[in-house]
């Protein structure tokens, strides 16, 4: 599936719920426990990417920055979402 094209927000969760597992996998293997951190990131990308598209009815900026998919969530006049200081130092930080 070609997410960034997609213009249904489901496609979107449904790359998250795999970077969700993929993530899970890498927790039992000691060798992919690197890649953890980039499937966290992936799954949060995915999920405030859906979450834009299904608010705002287009996709968002090309962007991997999590404070910024984050903020344009929050800035829309359809949405109770907000993100505490605490959140937005750990989307930096993923």
């Amino acid at each position: 599936m070609d997410t960034q094209n997609s213009r249904d927000w489901r496609d979107w969760l449904t790359d998250a719920k795999r970077d969700k597992k993929l993530g899970e996998k890498a927790v039992d293997d000691p060798d992919l426990r690197g890649k953890i951190a980039l499937c966290a990131h992936q799954m949060m990308e995915h999920v405030l990417k859906a979450v834009h598209l299904n608010l705002k009815g287009s996709l968002a900026p090309r962007t991997h920055a999590l404070p910024r998919l984050a903020a344009l969530v929050e800035d829309s006049d359809l949405s109770s979402f907000s993100t505490s200081e605490e959140e937005k130092a750990f989307l930096e930080l993923l």
